[in-house]
């Protein structure tokens, strides 16, 4: 329907057509599919092209249409889509030169920019896939057996949180151009959820897509703006690989899901193998294997790449130890002279401290939960969870939490058995680094 729209108007301006610099469609509505009918009647569409009143811009370089497209029902006519069409047409001769040179500064800084924002999308995408491993995993998880046409993708890449980016060539499908095995319309072997596109807020397409001969590449990089329950939408902008210029940009494609976009609506009886179309592998050592220093090694580096281990701010963690050594200092001062050694050892002085205010620190006690009188914490409130939830403990937790993801990686049916029940902090740091391993290998059953 939008190549309909586009060619309608290139016919409508054919006393212009040499001064075409590209298309933009606006504000694009699809209500519904065009019915395919297979008897000796055939399929029978049209689309109705209005022109705008105001048909150009004040330079006189767009010419304006509104359009709508309807396909047959039975004996009458449905709308399918509907939208808006700008020509964009190069500057006439007798242009003012300031409008000239305005007119090109414009398409410069549009270039430009599409063009930046497609290699900031790709410098995002380090992870990898070949082009027969992604269709074939495609194959296997829909069923659908795909013909030469719908798998031209090259050089795919991708960074698992809505970004991708790949090379299609133009017109290779025209060599060995064969249909696809199974009807998609019908459905594939395996229930997978549908996506209807719905609505679409600006297509750009430039017209040396059609003037350029033989068989161009195109690099292609989208990403996702918008995602919710059922609906998601993307950005995509494709621009010649060698000379960088760009030929499409499209923006606000919105797809609506027919039950929902969760992973765990995918259908029920598929193997979770068969759900993964881009995957990588994870190698994580055998710490049994490893001695003392090695073990020590490799887990430090891996705390250092963990932002959840990284050590609590080092002015909480002494305002913690100041306040504890206090309270020492002065029970010990109840002790004989001759535990003198003890006491120097656990006061401000030893710990580097000496320079704080103690009694200014106490006098804010009540504003730090690791502060609070012990009665006070077990008896007042939700203190309890805010003194173990707090940052002095959180990197330990953490730690612990990045441990025994390396052991759920060595032993996928690992059973965790927790003795004893506090306030859940603990468990509330290891948990989500299990629970990113059961999307792929199953969650270790805690057993209470």
């Amino acid at each position: 329907m939008l190549a309909v729209a586009i060619e309608a108007a290139r016919q409508l301006a054919a006393s212009v057509e040499d001064r075409i610099l590209g298309n933009q469609l606006d504000n694009v509505r699809f209500l519904r599919a065009v019915n395919v009918n297979e008897s000796e009647r055939g399929v029978e569409a049209k689309i109705v092209m209005r022109r705008r009143g105001q048909a150009t811009n004040t330079s006189g370089q767009k010419l304006c249409y509104d359009w709508r497209f309807f396909g047959t029902n039975g004996d009458d006519w449905d709308e399918c889509a509907h939208g808006s069409n700008k020509v964009e047409l190069q500057p006439e001769s007798d242009l003012a030169p300031e409008q000239a040179r305005f007119s090109e500064t414009r398409r410069r800084r549009f270039a430009r920019s599409v063009t930046e924002e497609l290699e900031a999308n790709a410098e995002k995408c380090r992870l990898i896939v070949h082009h027969s491993q992604l269709y074939r995993n495609m194959l296997k998880r829909s069923g659908f057996d795909y013909g030469p046409y719908f798998q031209l993708l090259r050089e795919i890449s991708y960074d698992g949180d809505g970004h991708a980016t790949a090379i299609l060539p133009l017109r290779d499908y025209a060599l060995t151009m064969r249909y696809a095995g199974e009807d998609p319309c019908v459905g594939g072997g395996n229930p997978v959820p549908t996506i209807m596109f719905s609505h679409l807020r600006k297509l750009w397409v430039s017209q040396q897509l059609f003037k350029t001969g033989g068989n161009p590449q195109l690099r292609v990089a989208t990403h996702e703006t918008m995602r919710a329950f059922r609906e998601a939408e993307c950005r995509t902008t494709v621009v010649f690989d060698d000379t960088a210029e760009p030929v499409i940009v499209l923006d606000g494609q919105r797809g609506t899901a027919i039950t929902s976009l969760q992973k765990s609506a995918e259908g029920e009886g598929i193997s979770e193998d068969s759900k993964q179309l881009l995957y990588s592998l994870e190698y994580k050592p055998h710490l049994s294997l490893l001695s003392e220093v090695e073990k020590s090694a490799y887990l430090t580096e891996a705390f250092k790449k963990d932002s959840r281990c990284r050590p609590s701010h080092k002015e909480i963690v002494d305002l913690a130890d100041a306040i504890s050594l206090h309270f020492i200092e002065a029970a010990l001062d109840r002790i004989n002279r001759e535990n003198q050694p003890i006491k120097d050892k656990w006061t401000l002085q030893s710990r580097d401290l000496g320079h704080l205010d103690i009694q200014g620190v106490l006098r804010e006690a009540d504003s730090e939960p690791t502060q609070r009188l012990s009665k006070k914490i077990i008896f007042e409130g939700n203190l309890a969870d805010e003194f173990y939830y707090c940052d002095v403990f959180r990197t330990n937790n953490s730690k612990m939490g990045a441990y025994m993801d390396h052991l759920a990686h060595m032993n996928p049916k690992l059973r965790v058995l927790e003795v004893g029940a506090g306030t859940g902090s603990s468990t509330g740091r290891i948990l989500p680094y299990l629970s990113v391993q059961g999307e792929e290998w199953g969650l270790p059953g805690p057993v209470r």
